[in-house]
């Protein structure tokens, strides 16, 4: 067996073990009931430089998002969303360029919002048979998606913590090094689940 041949087979053997996963969790998912929780972030804990960067993910998300709308309908569909580089427009409609820092998570997600956002808006004039008009462009990004428990953020509650028991009730988001701690705690349920959540 050759080695394309054996890195093709590693890659089903990697894919079967995904699908198999994703299969599991959501049938564990069908006998649970979700329990919508609000923690609020203490951002005293953070450094100036720390704060300023989540800060920056709205700036980014803002910037991406009226990228994206900008597109001609061909380009948007086939954006990569591991690019980096964009542009924006200053008051004068001048093209401004942008160098993307956030999470490739988070990148996604933008893309995806808008996406859906785009589908919706296809779905009700399919449904009501008129015209409605197009999305617009934001002024302000309100909130992010952490759509991946264990990668984009995680939630150290109760006894949890890390492996020397440090950092209990604390939110830790990907892009920020240091853990940010978080009132609220006490709403979690003790054989919850945690799942996904959004940066508000």
């Amino acid at each position: 067996m050759g080695s394309e041949e054996i890195k093709a087979l590693k890659r089903e053997q990697k894919n079967a073990t995904i699908k198999s996963s994703i299969k599991a969790t959501k049938a564990r998912h069908a006998l649970m009931i979700p329990v919508p929780v609000e923690l609020k972030l203490d951002m005293k804990c953070l450094s100036n430089a720390e704060r300023q960067k989540l800060e920056g993910y709205f700036v980014e998300a803002r910037w991406l998002r009226n990228y994206l709308l900008a597109l001609p309908p061909d380009e948007f569909r086939a954006f990569d969303t591991s690019t980096r580089d964009i542009h924006s427009l200053d008051k004068e409609g001048n093209k401004v360029p942008r160098q993307l820092e956030m999470p490739a998570k988070f990148l996604q997600s933008v893309y995806k919002d808008v996406r859906n956002d785009m589908k919706s808006l296809a779905k009700k004039k399919e449904k009501t048979g008129r015209k409605n008009g197009s999305l617009k462009f934001c002024s302000q990004y309100r909130s992010i998606d952490l759509n991946q428990y264990g990668n984009t953020h995680r939630i150290c509650y109760g006894d949890e913590g890390d492996r020397n028991g440090r950092y209990r009730n604390t939110v830790h988001i990907a892009g920020i090094k240091r853990p940010i701690r978080a009132f609220g705690m006490d709403q979690m349920p003790k054989d919850g689940e945690a799942a996904n959540a959004k940066v508000i």
